[in-house]
């Protein structure tokens, strides 16, 4: 039982007891029995309405707490939505290397027939050239490389980060329920 309640009820339970300690004190009221009937009301009054502002505290309560429970629910949403655009953005820039590859590797070929001296020798500039494009080609194969490791760590962020939304989508509907 309620603290409030009790207190009330206990009121309740020793008016009688005082009334009548000051009845044999002091002369009786004419309406005793009606000025009783009216604090009764007065006390049932009061019990309905502490009942009623515990409840409404309760649901207020209950408010923010769900309140809570969305806005975590939407951090781990938004959290799981950047770890997909970075892994689309990751694989875009993947899908574009096979292409820069081959431009690449065409220029190559075309500077080498263009460079190449009457003797079949490269020239000195088409061998700088060449040179150049092979370390683009290089440096452009390590940063897929990177990538490629990049997204697999994100991927695993994304199962991890997917796993614990299970888990709190979970505990939420548990919590919700019991309300």
């Amino acid at each position: 039982m309620k603290p409030v309640v009790k207190s009330v009820l206990l009121i309740l339970l020793l008016l009688p007891a005082l009334t009548g300690i000051a009845a044999a004190q002091a002369d009786p009221p004419e309406d005793l029995q009606a000025a009783l009937t009216r604090l009764t009301t007065a006390v049932e009054r009061l019990v309905v309405m502490l009942e009623q502002r515990e409840a409404r505290e309760l649901a207020e309560n209950n408010a923010r707490q769900v309140a809570v429970a969305v806005d975590i629910l939407q951090l781990r949403y938004r959290k799981i939505e950047r770890i997909e655009e970075e892994i689309r953005d990751i694989e875009q820039e993947e899908s574009y290397f096979p292409e820069s590859q081959e431009m690449l590797n065409a220029e190559i070929e075309r500077v080498e027939s263009q460079g190449r001296s009457e003797t079949g020798d490269l020239e000195g500039w088409a061998r700088v050239e060449i040179e150049s494009m092979e370390l683009r080609i290089g440096l452009e194969a390590e940063r897929i490389k990177s990538l490629r490791e990049k997204k697999l760590l994100l991927e695993n962020d994304l199962a991890a980060e997917q796993r614990r939304l299970t888990a709190v989508e979970a505990i939420l509907d548990e919590w919700l329920d019991s309300l």
